[in-house]
């Protein structure tokens, strides 16, 4: 899931444009509850990888808690616990452009606010 969350952010905090084909389900039988940190399978990689992506994990939540709540609970529904545009629109009662709106802006925002620092993170 972590891995998950680094390769959406990379993708389309890094990029100028996100495409609706890419819209999926969360997989049969997730549980989005607890602790996303702690569900993640363990990592083989090297002990300084692991600081680096802890690092990049604090930094992209210390990111998300300086959006707007509305952006950041699109996003989360989005990229945390995987759901549809239409799921997200659903869940907070709003039209699908205001959905799409709070999470393009937020995506700017995390753009604006992680800049560089994601790429060395998520390398």
């Amino acid at each position: 899931m972590k891995n998950n969350v680094a390769t959406a952010v990379a993708r389309h905090v890094t990029t100028q444009k996100r495409s609706l084909n890419r819209e999926v389900s969360a997989p049969v039988g997730y549980s989005s509850g607890g602790d996303w940190l702690s569900q993640q399978p363990a990592d083989t990689s090297s002990p300084s990888r692991r600081v680096v992506r802890a690092e990049a994990a604090l930094a992209l939540l210390d990111a998300l808690h300086s959006l707007p709540e509305t952006q950041a609970e699109a996003i989360r529904l989005r990229y945390l616990e995987g759901l549809t545009l239409a799921e997200i629109v659903d869940r907070m009662d709003k039209s699908e452009t205001a959905v799409a709106g709070l999470l393009k802006r937020g995506l700017a925002k995390l753009r604006t606010t992680l800049g560089t620092r994601w790429q060395e993170y998520t390398r």
